[in-house]
Protein backbone atom coordinates (compact mmCIF):
# COMPACT_ATOMS: atom_id res chain seq x y z
CA UNK A 1 0.00 0.00 0.00
CA UNK A 2 2.78 2.41 0.91
CA UNK A 3 4.51 1.82 -2.45
CA UNK A 4 1.29 2.58 -4.35
CA UNK A 5 0.68 5.70 -2.23
CA UNK A 6 4.24 6.95 -2.83
CA UNK A 7 3.95 6.41 -6.57
CA UNK A 8 0.59 8.20 -6.64
CA UNK A 9 2.27 11.24 -5.07
CA UNK A 10 5.13 10.94 -7.54
CA UNK A 11 2.72 10.85 -10.47
CA UNK A 12 0.82 13.82 -9.09
CA UNK A 13 4.04 15.85 -8.79
CA UNK A 14 5.20 14.89 -12.26
CA UNK A 15 1.82 15.77 -13.78
CA UNK A 16 2.13 19.23 -12.19
CA UNK A 17 5.52 19.60 -13.88
CA UNK A 18 3.96 18.43 -17.13
CA UNK A 19 1.45 21.27 -17.00
CA UNK A 20 4.37 23.68 -17.34
CA UNK A 21 6.06 21.69 -20.10
CA UNK A 22 3.63 19.33 -21.87
CA UNK A 23 6.21 18.47 -24.55
CA UNK A 24 8.75 17.20 -22.00
CA UNK A 25 9.19 13.59 -23.12
CA UNK A 26 11.37 12.87 -20.09
CA UNK A 27 8.52 13.73 -17.73
CA UNK A 28 6.09 11.51 -19.65
CA UNK A 29 8.70 8.76 -19.34
CA UNK A 30 9.11 9.28 -15.59
CA UNK A 31 5.34 9.22 -15.14
CA UNK A 32 5.31 5.92 -17.01
CA UNK A 33 8.00 4.52 -14.72
CA UNK A 34 6.00 5.57 -11.65
CA UNK A 35 2.93 3.82 -13.04
CA UNK A 36 5.04 0.78 -13.86
CA UNK A 37 6.24 0.58 -10.24
CA UNK A 38 2.59 0.44 -9.19
CA UNK A 39 1.85 -2.14 -11.89
CA UNK A 40 -0.62 0.20 -13.57
CA UNK A 41 0.28 -1.15 -16.97
CA UNK A 42 -2.32 0.68 -19.07
CA UNK A 43 -1.32 4.07 -17.65
CA UNK A 44 2.38 3.20 -17.96
CA UNK A 45 1.86 2.20 -21.60
CA UNK A 46 0.07 5.44 -22.40
CA UNK A 47 2.80 7.54 -20.78
CA UNK A 48 5.58 5.69 -22.61
CA UNK A 49 3.74 6.13 -25.90
CA UNK A 50 3.34 9.84 -25.17
CA UNK A 51 7.10 10.11 -24.58
CA UNK A 52 7.77 8.31 -27.88
CA UNK A 53 5.35 10.56 -29.79
CA UNK A 54 7.33 13.56 -28.63
CA UNK A 55 10.81 12.03 -29.01
CA UNK A 56 10.84 9.21 -31.58
CA UNK A 57 14.40 8.12 -30.78
CA UNK A 58 14.04 7.86 -26.99
CA UNK A 59 15.33 4.31 -26.49
CA UNK A 60 14.51 4.02 -22.78
CA UNK A 61 10.81 4.55 -23.48
CA UNK A 62 10.84 1.77 -26.09
CA UNK A 63 12.67 -0.55 -23.69
CA UNK A 64 10.14 0.21 -20.95
CA UNK A 65 7.23 -0.32 -23.33
CA UNK A 66 8.72 -3.68 -24.31
CA UNK A 67 9.11 -4.54 -20.61
CA UNK A 68 5.44 -3.75 -19.99
CA UNK A 69 4.29 -6.00 -22.81
CA UNK A 70 6.61 -8.81 -21.73
CA UNK A 71 5.33 -8.59 -18.14
CA UNK A 72 1.74 -8.73 -19.36
CA UNK A 73 2.63 -11.52 -21.81
CA UNK A 74 1.39 -9.52 -24.79
CA UNK A 75 3.59 -10.93 -27.54
CA UNK A 76 1.65 -9.19 -30.29
CA UNK A 77 2.39 -5.72 -28.88
CA UNK A 78 5.95 -6.78 -28.00
CA UNK A 79 6.50 -7.68 -31.64
CA UNK A 80 5.10 -4.34 -32.79
CA UNK A 81 7.42 -2.43 -30.46
CA UNK A 82 10.40 -4.49 -31.62
CA UNK A 83 9.60 -3.86 -35.28
CA UNK A 84 9.36 -0.14 -34.59
CA UNK A 85 12.70 -0.34 -32.81
CA UNK A 86 14.29 -2.03 -35.83
CA UNK A 87 13.09 0.83 -38.04
CA UNK A 88 14.35 3.50 -35.67
CA UNK A 89 17.50 2.02 -34.14
CA UNK A 90 18.65 -0.25 -36.94
CA UNK A 91 20.99 -3.17 -36.53
CA UNK A 92 20.80 -3.94 -32.84
CA UNK A 93 21.39 -7.63 -32.11
CA UNK A 94 19.31 -7.54 -28.93
CA UNK A 95 16.26 -6.27 -30.79
CA UNK A 96 16.62 -9.03 -33.37
CA UNK A 97 17.21 -11.57 -30.59
CA UNK A 98 13.93 -10.60 -28.95
CA UNK A 99 12.15 -10.96 -32.31
CA UNK A 100 13.88 -14.28 -32.89
CA UNK A 101 12.66 -15.64 -29.55
CA UNK A 102 9.10 -14.27 -29.78
CA UNK A 103 8.52 -15.38 -33.35
CA UNK A 104 9.96 -18.83 -32.66
CA UNK A 105 7.85 -19.34 -29.53
CA UNK A 106 4.69 -18.14 -31.26
CA UNK A 107 5.27 -20.25 -34.37
CA UNK A 108 6.02 -17.48 -36.86
CA UNK A 109 8.75 -19.66 -38.25
CA UNK A 110 9.72 -17.79 -41.41
CA UNK A 111 9.98 -14.52 -39.50
CA UNK A 112 11.83 -16.25 -36.63
CA UNK A 113 14.39 -17.72 -39.01
CA UNK A 114 15.04 -14.31 -40.59
CA UNK A 115 15.30 -12.54 -37.22
CA UNK A 116 17.59 -15.21 -35.75
CA UNK A 117 19.89 -15.14 -38.76
CA UNK A 118 19.97 -11.34 -38.71
CA UNK A 119 20.82 -11.29 -34.98
CA UNK A 120 23.54 -13.88 -35.53
CA UNK A 121 25.03 -11.92 -38.43
CA UNK A 122 25.36 -8.84 -36.21
CA UNK A 123 26.48 -10.55 -32.99
CA UNK A 124 27.60 -14.18 -32.95
CA UNK A 125 27.94 -14.46 -29.15
CA UNK A 126 24.24 -14.71 -28.26
CA UNK A 127 23.63 -18.46 -27.91
CA UNK A 128 19.83 -18.30 -27.63
CA UNK A 129 19.63 -17.24 -31.27
CA UNK A 130 21.23 -20.52 -32.34
CA UNK A 131 18.77 -22.51 -30.25
CA UNK A 132 15.71 -20.66 -31.54
CA UNK A 133 16.98 -20.80 -35.13
CA UNK A 134 17.55 -24.56 -34.92
CA UNK A 135 14.12 -25.12 -33.35
CA UNK A 136 12.42 -22.94 -35.96
CA UNK A 137 14.16 -24.81 -38.78
CA UNK A 138 13.15 -28.17 -37.28
CA UNK A 139 9.56 -26.98 -36.84
CA UNK A 140 9.51 -25.80 -40.45
CA UNK A 141 10.70 -29.29 -41.51
CA UNK A 142 14.14 -28.03 -42.59
CA UNK A 143 16.08 -30.42 -40.37
CA UNK A 144 19.07 -30.46 -42.73
CA UNK A 145 19.72 -26.76 -42.16
CA UNK A 146 18.97 -27.10 -38.44
CA UNK A 147 21.91 -29.47 -38.00
CA UNK A 148 24.37 -26.92 -39.41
Amino acid sequence: YQKVEKNTGEVRGLKKALEKGPKRYDIHYRIGLAYLKSEKFTEATNSMRDAIKIQKRFRQAYDSLLDIFQRTKNNYESRNVLRDMVKIFGKDPLIYSHLCRLDSIDGYLESAIKACRKAMSIERDLPDNYVYLAQSLIDSKDETSAGK
